[in-house]
């Protein structure tokens, strides 16, 4: 399955953010405002939300399964404040923009998670 990004309502944030976050922040480039709807990655199983540091250092991305449990956080070096999402299914990667139009790329191999679907265990969509 080909992940894709959803717009989803900020109250659907997950009831398990990490400790030492806070939620959702730009509207859009510049726009503190607290949006109504924020971007979601979805890739089979797992939901990848963007949350940030509460000292305000920068944004982590946080992969959760099917059934809400937190199974995998990765940081952003220099970004903060995400305000969109970009896919390049062909390049494989995921492009995220930020406060003051700041970007970081990430493969998407690198936000990759095994699958499980019921008992078993699905290896390849990556």
């Amino acid at each position: 399955m080909a992940p894709f990004i959803e717009t989803v309502p900020v109250t659907n944030l997950p009831n398990s953010m990490p400790e030492g976050f806070t939620g959702i922040s730009l509207k859009s480039n510049d726009d503190f405002g607290n949006p109504p709807e924020t971007q979601v990655i979805r890739w089979a199983d797992h939901s990848y939300w963007m949350f940030e540091f509460a000292d305000n250092r920068a944004t982590a991305v946080v992969a959760y399964n099917w059934s809400g449990k937190l199974v995998k956080k990765w940081n952003m070096r220099n970004i903060r404040y995400i305000w969109d999402v970009k896919l390049n299914l062909a390049e494989q990667t995921v492009t995220f923009w930020g406060q003051g139009n700041e970007q970081e790329t990430l493969p998407l191999k690198e936000l990759c998670l095994s699958v499980h679907q019921d008992e078993g265990l699905i290896k390849g969509i990556c």
